[in-house]
């Protein structure tokens, strides 16, 4: 978990460094006023966003490939089959019977 820490405070300091060199810049027209060591408050913001929707669409992916894995096979989900033997017959005139 620490050299996760140590790539993104090395990957801040170097879009710090970067942009307070010229190298890389923001238009202030395309984002908000608010800075904080030259970078706008959004860049901070998409570092904690970006990682974190990877991180729970991980997870979810997971949750639902383990709901998966356990669920029943699907024969125990098809509906029962009918039962074998003979079937009724109708008799002449009851409801049920057809012409003839």
């Amino acid at each position: 978990m620490s050299s996760w820490r140590h790539l993104s405070y090395a990957a801040m300091l170097a879009f710090v460094l970067a942009t307070s060199a010229g190298h890389w810049r923001f238009d202030p027209a395309q984002t908000f006023a608010g800075r904080l060591w030259g970078l706008p408050l959004e860049e901070y913001a998409f570092f904690v966003v970006v990682p974190l929707a990877g991180i729970l669409t991980f997870e979810a992916v997971q949750a639902v490939g383990s709901r998966r894995r356990s669920a029943p096979p699907p024969a125990a989900l098809a509906p029962p089959a009918p039962p074998q033997g003979p079937t009724p017959t109708t008799q002449a005139g009851s409801p049920t019977a057809g012409p003839g």
